[in-house]
C-alpha cells in the first residue's frame, strides 16, 4: 500500500486545509443550571452542560475553530447523590454555575477526560503532525491514555486514507509532576483501587451506570445486572429504549452535538474516517456517572474486541480498539488518576466470546426481541429506517456476524422472528459472510474473531435444520477447515478467559450466566 500526507490529499481536495499543520485541545466548559421548581424555589435537578473546544492552525493563523456539547440532566453536584465532597452554593435557579472553577469537586478533570476523547472528530478533518494538550497540567495516566487514542485509535481512518500506519504526530503537553506515575496505577482489580473496591463483595454499595447501545452486549449485560444498574445512552434512539425497557428500566439521556461546521468541512473535502467512539462514551459516561452517584462505568466489551481487524505492513489496525483490553487498561488508569480511584471502568464481558455472549442473551426473551445489533440503525447525519424503526437491514457485515453467532443457540423460526429475514438462506450473502474469517478482507466493522465466525459456521453445518441454508452449504466445509486448523469449536469457545479486569461481585454475577461449568 502506498501511503501519502494529510496536505497532498488536501492540497486537491480542500486547499484551505492543507496548510494546517497544528491541532490544538482547548480548556472545557463545564457548567450547571438548577431548575426551577413551583414557586421559583430551586428544584432537585438541573442542567449539566459540557462544551470541549479545538482549533485547527496553520503557519500560527486560525484556519478552523471547533465547540462540542455535551448536555444531560442530574441531581445538583453539592447533592450527596452527586458526591459528598463538592461544596459551595449553586447560585440561583435557571443561573449557570462554573464547575470548572478552582478544580471543583474533581469535576474539572472529568471534563478535561471528555476533551482529550472527543477531540478525536476534529483531528481527522486534517490529521496534522502537531497536536497539543492545552489543558494545562494533566497527568501522565492522561498523557499516555491520549497519545494511544490518537495512534492506534485512528489506524483505520489512517489505512482508508492511505496514510502512513501509525501516523506521524508531535505532542505538546504539560505533565502534573504533582500526580501519581501512570505506570504505578496497576490493573483493576479488588488490591489495586482506591474506592469502590471497598465495597462489599455482596454488591450491596455497587452502582453500575451502564452505556448501552441497544446491540445484543449491552442488552446482555442490562440483563444480567438487571435493576442493579443505571442504563445511559447518548443520543437516545429507539433500539437503547428498547433495550432499557426490556430490563425494566428507565434510561438516562444525554445529548452530544458535534459542532456544525465539521459536516460542512468534510462536504468540502476534509478527511474523514473511524474515530475510537468507545473512548468518547465511557469519558462522558464517566461524567454523567459522577453526577448520579455511580460507582462503575461497566462496559459490554468482549474478548474478541482486542483481535486485529488486520495488519498493515507489520502494524496491527483494530477498528474495535477503543473496545480492546489494551483501552480498557489506559482508560482505567486515567479515570483512577482524575479521580483518585472514587470512580472506575472495565468491561464485565472481556472474559467471554461472541459466541458464549449469544449463548446467554437467548435467556432472556424479552432482550431477544429487543436488541438490534446493525451498522445501518446507527449512522451519523444520515436519517435511515433502521435508526427510525429499530429494524435490522440484514446486508451489513455486523447484521451478518450477530445472525451468526445467534443461530446457534436458537431454532430457525425462531431466528427469523428475531431478525426478521432469512439471510443465512440468501445466496446472495455468501460472500459477505466468508469476509468474516478472511484475514485479508475481514470488514473494519464490530465483529468477533474469525475463528468465532468459522467455528459458528461450521457447527451450523452439523445441525439438521440449518445445513441445507444456502450460506451454510456454501460455506460449511470452508468453515470447518479454518476452525480444525486454529483448534476452535463452539463448544471450546465457550470457556471464559482469565484476561480480564472485572472483579466481585460482577465476574460471579456474570460467570452465573455464562459459564456452563458453573450449572447446577
Amino acid at each position: 500500500m502506498t501511503t501519502t500526507t494529510p496536505a497532498a490529499i488536501l492540497a486537491d481536495r480542500c486547499p484551505e486545509l492543507a496548510t494546517v499543520d497544528r491541532f490544538e485541545i482547548l480548556t472545557p466548559e463545564l457548567t450547571f443550571e438548577l431548575d426551577k421548581a413551583a414557586g421559583g424555589v430551586g428544584s432537585s435537578t438541573g442542567r449539566y452542560r459540557l462544551v470541549t473546544h479545538f482549533r485547527l492552525t496553520g503557519g500560527g493563523d486560525e484556519v478552523a475553530r471547533f465547540a462540542e456539547e455535551v448536555v444531560f440532566r442530574g441531581p445538583p453536584p453539592n447533592r450527596p447523590s452527586a458526591s459528598a465532597d463538592d461544596s459551595g452554593a449553586l447560585g440561583d435557579p435557571g443561573k449557570p454555575v462554573d464547575l470548572m472553577a478552582n478544580g471543583r469537586g474533581g469535576w474539572a478533570a472529568l471534563a478535561r477526560l471528555v476533551a482529550l476523547a472527543t477531540g478525536t472528530s476534529y483531528y481527522k478533518v486534517a490529521a496534522p503532525t502537531m497536536i497539543s494538550v492545552g489543558l494545562g497540567p494533566i497527568t501522565p495516566a492522561e498523557d499516555a491514555f491520549v497519545r494511544a487514542l490518537y495512534d492506534h485509535g485512528m489506524r483505520e481512518f489512517a489505512v482508508r486514507n492511505d496514510l502512513p500506519v501509525p501516523l506521524i504526530q508531535r505532542w505538546e503537553s504539560q505533565l502534573d509532576d504533582q500526580s501519581v506515575p501512570s505506570a504505578s496505577l496497576g490493573r483493576i482489580g479488588k488490591d489495586s483501587m482506591v474506592g469502590p473496591d471497598a465495597l462489599a463483595a455482596d454488591g450491596s454499595g455497587v452502582t453500575p451506570l451502564v452505556p448501552v447501545g441497544g446491540g445484543k452486549d449491552s442488552a446482555l449485560v442490562l440483563s444480567v445486572l438487571g435493576t442493579r444498574a443505571v442504563a445511559f445512552t447518548i443520543n437516545a434512539t429507539a433500539a437503547p429504549r428498547r433495550v432499557a425497557a426490556a430490563a425494566g428500566l428507565k434510561l438516562l439521556t444525554a445529548t452530544r452535538r458535534l459542532d456544525p461546521s465539521l459536516r460542512n468541512w468534510n462536504q468540502r473535502g476534509a478527511l474523514n474516517g473511524h474515530i475510537p467512539v468507545t473512548a468518547v462514551v465511557t469519558a462522558i459516561s464517566a461524567l454523567v456517572a459522577r453526577a448520579h452517584g455511580c460507582s462503575d462505568v461497566v462496559l459490554g466489551n468482549e474478548r474478541s474486541a482486542s483481535e486485529p481487524t488486520r495488519w498493515v505492513h507489520g502494524e496491527p489496525v483494530n477498528h474495535q480498539w477503543a473496545k480492546s483490553l489494551e483501552a480498557e487498561d489506559l482508560t482505567q488508569a486515567a479515570l483512577h488518576a482524575v479521580t483518585g480511584g472514587r470512580l472506575r471502568t472495565f468491561s464485565i464481558l472481556r472474559p467471554f466470546t461472541e459466541v458464549a455472549i449469544a449463548s446467554g442473551l437467548v435467556a432472556d426473551e424479552a432482550q431477544l426481541g429487543a436488541f438490534l445489533s446493525c451498522n445501518e440503525a446507527f449512522t451519523i447525519w444520515r436519517e435511515t429506517s433502521q435508526r427510525t424503526d429499530a429494524t435490522w437491514c440484514l446486508n451489513c457485515p455486523k447484521c451478518r456476524f450477530t445472525s451468526l453467532m445467534l443461530a446457534p443457540h436458537v431454532t430457525s423460526d425462531r431466528f427469523e422472528v428475531i431478525f426478521g429475514g432469512r439471510p443465512l438462506h440468501d445466496p446472495r450473502q455468501v460472500d459477505g459472510y466468508r469476509e468474516l474469517w478472511d484475514e485479508e478482507s475481514k470488514p473494519y466493522e464490530c465483529v468477533g474473531e474469525m475463528v468465532e465466525s468459522a467455528a459458528a459456521m461450521a457447527e451450523l453445518s452439523t445441525r439438521p435444520e440449518w445445513a441445507n441454508a444456502a450460506v451454510v452449504q456454501a460455506l460449511g466445509a470452508e468453515a470447518t477447515r479454518y476452525a480444525e486448523k486454529h483448534q476452535a469449536s463452539l463448544v471450546s469457545l465457550m470457556t471464559p478467559t482469565s484476561e480480564h479486569r472485572v472483579p466481585e461481585p460482577y465476574l460471579g454475577w456474570m460467570l452465573d450466566r455464562l459459564d456452563p461449568t458453573r450449572a447446577g
